[in-house]
């Protein structure tokens, strides 16, 4: 009855574009780390940072069972490190995140880190927004990265967070291949289930299927489950 994620995902050969909703109070960082994870075993990863720092990334792989620094060195994971661009934007040293400039600096500089058959991460694309980037501009950095990413034979994530969904999150779910929706537990905090999570599928034919699950946050791992099946309700 419990489950992975790698579980329920099932075959994963063709997905070449994930999205993440997390309208959470920051619990989206376990998809990150799984996929973080998952890939390393396989091909390169390209983690964007763009709300989360190396050194935060690091710590909590370590706990998993990963060393992401080695992971750096031997050019098996590549990391931009977004808040320090963000902070050099604000005090004047720079012009990448300025929305006056576009995204066209940040698109070049994702393009450089990329390469064929890698995993393409982006935390937090809500962040672009936060610095005054329309949600059109967003919506075509991530459309032209989308294509970037499919030429290459690669795949990507992109993550968002966001209390209530709009336009963006919802152009964005419809061209995904697989988009996750992260949610707190209406009914308060329980010790046995973190929250919820709905996994939609497209299909050839261009249609969604939705599964609804529920969700716990154990020390090294994360298990999923129908709702109102955990141990507390049996």
């Amino acid at each position: 009855m419990f489950s992975s994620i790698e579980g329920v995902l099932g075959g994963q050969e063709n997905i070449k574009f994930w999205s993440v909703l997390d309208q959470t109070k920051g619990k989206v960082g376990f998809l990150n780390h799984h996929f973080i994870g998952t890939n390393l075993k396989y091909k390169k990863v390209i983690l964007i940072g763009l709300d989360q720092t190396f050194s935060h990334y690091h710590a909590v792989a370590l706990k998993l069972g990963h060393n992401l620094t080695k992971q750096r060195e031997e050019k098996k994971l590549r990391f931009f490190n977004g808040a320090r661009h963000i902070l050099l934007n604000t005090i004047g040293q720079e012009s990448m995140l300025r929305p006056e400039n576009g995204l066209k600096e940040l698109y070049k500089e994702i393009s450089d880190l990329l390469e064929p058959d890698s995993f393409l991460i982006l935390d937090n694309i809500s962040v672009l927004t936060s610095l005054g980037f329309s949600n059109r501009e967003v919506y075509l950095f991530l459309t032209k990265l989308s294509k970037l990413v499919d030429g290459l034979n690669s795949s990507m994530l992109s993550t968002f967070a966001q209390l209530e969904p709009d336009l963006l999150t919802y152009n964005i779910s419809r061209n995904s291949d697989i988009h996750f929706e992260i949610q707190d537990l209406k009914t308060g905090k329980s010790k046995d289930v973190t929250g919820n999570i709905s996994i939609n599928r497209r299909s050839v034919c261009g249609g969604f299927s939705r599964e609804d699950y529920q969700f716990r946050l154990e020390e090294k791992s994360v298990k999923l489950f129908p709702p109102g099946t955990s141990g507390a309700v049996l």
